[in-house]
């Protein structure tokens, strides 16, 4: 029984620490753009700021998750990452 927990505790510690592994290396993919385009490093990308660097309104909108009018670093990836093509909107 006790081999048996310790490989449980074995294989769970090893899930934890491939899960942390896969989430900084989406993060690093995604943190160099993020910070372009966060001007102010205030942590977070407004519509002016994603504006200036050629986003459009509706990609924006639709990474905005909690519609506070900023862009927290998982939301901008997820904005991203929806998007066909970000700077270009939603085609109609």
């Amino acid at each position: 029984m006790k081999n048996h927990s310790t490989r449980v505790l074995r294989f769970a510690q090893a899930g934890l620490l491939g899960a942390f592994a896969a989430h900084a290396a989406i993060a690093a993919t995604t943190m160099p753009e993020f910070a372009q385009y966060d001007v102010n490093k205030d942590g977070a990308v407004s519509l002016e700021e994603f504006s200036a660097r050629g986003g459009k309104e509706d990609a924006f909108r639709a990474g905005d998750a909690n519609g506070d009018g900023m862009l927290s670093p998982d939301e901008f990836g997820k904005a991203v990452a929806g998007a066909k093509n970000p700077m270009k909107g939603d085609p109609k």
